[in-house]
């Protein structure tokens, strides 16, 4: 009987180790009828010139994103959830005078009444910052990855150490996480003559629900580029061997 009961606990284990997992593939495509052509691996990026500039955009896809984690950590999402929208910006200055460019001040439209805003280098440091300081670490243990109560518990305790002594206490992860944004952000600046800067832009995650999502980005010496993706959403089942 005992041994019945081990098989069946084993077989139980076996079974939910691998469990397969739903996961929503989002794609946005740009939307056909537009000023923007279609470029790139399999027309997924939106290209415009307009006088001497030509803008790019494509979105980035949750298998992509994943890809910039480092150490494991990543600001864009967890193995299975996504927190924003991420769009891929290429500007190329084809004049012979600089322009300048902020791709934070980048819009994007998912039909609800309010714009969502890029969010900055900075958006994300104030981010990482309201989720509270790091637990002290044990002697001779190494630090654990906190909960997200165990964070929100004591934000108000790293309010007051900003208050007292004008700095915050980081989780080690949350390093791991501003490198992943200052390696993956476009900066604002110039783009000198003959120059081509590429990066991405980030926004509240959209609407799943919405068939169309647009991209308005603003005006680098010339009027704003306006890009339309068409959003389409699958459902991808993967197995987990074992957790």
């Amino acid at each position: 009987m005992q041994k019945k009961v081990i098989l069946l606990l084993f077989l139980t284990l076996l079974l939910l180790s691998c469990a397969a997992v739903k996961t929503a593939v989002v794609t946005l495509a740009p939307a056909a009828g537009w000023e923007q052509e279609r470029s790139g691996i399999n027309g997924l990026t939106a290209s415009l010139k307009k006088a001497t500039v030509k803008v790019s955009a494509r979105y980035v896809p949750f298998q992509e994103i994943k890809k910039a984690a480092i150490n494991g950590f990543n600001p864009y999402g967890s193995d299975t959830k996504q927190y924003y929208s991420v769009f891929e910006i290429t500007v190329d200055n084809e004049g012979s005078s600089p322009v300048n460019f902020d791709p934070y001040k980048c819009v994007m439209l998912d039909g609800r009444p309010e714009q969502h805003k890029a969010i900055s280098e900075k958006d994300f440091t104030e981010i990482f910052k309201s989720m509270g300081p790091a637990l002290p670490e044990k002697p001779g243990e190494p630090n654990r990855q906190v909960t997200e109560e165990e964070r929100y518990e004591n934000a108000e305790i790293n309010r007051a150490i900003d208050r007292l002594y004008g700095y915050q206490i980081y989780y080690p992860d949350d390093h791991f996480k501003k490198d992943v944004i200052a390696k993956t952000l476009l900066k604002p600046g110039n783009i000198a003559p003959g120059e081509t800067k590429r990066g991405w832009a980030a926004f509240e995650l959209a609407r799943i629900e919405a068939p169309y999502v647009s991209l308005v980005i603003p005006e680098i010496g010339t009027p704003d580029f306006k890009f339309r993706f068409e959003q389409s959403v699958s459902i991808e089942e993967t197995k987990q061997e074992g957790r």
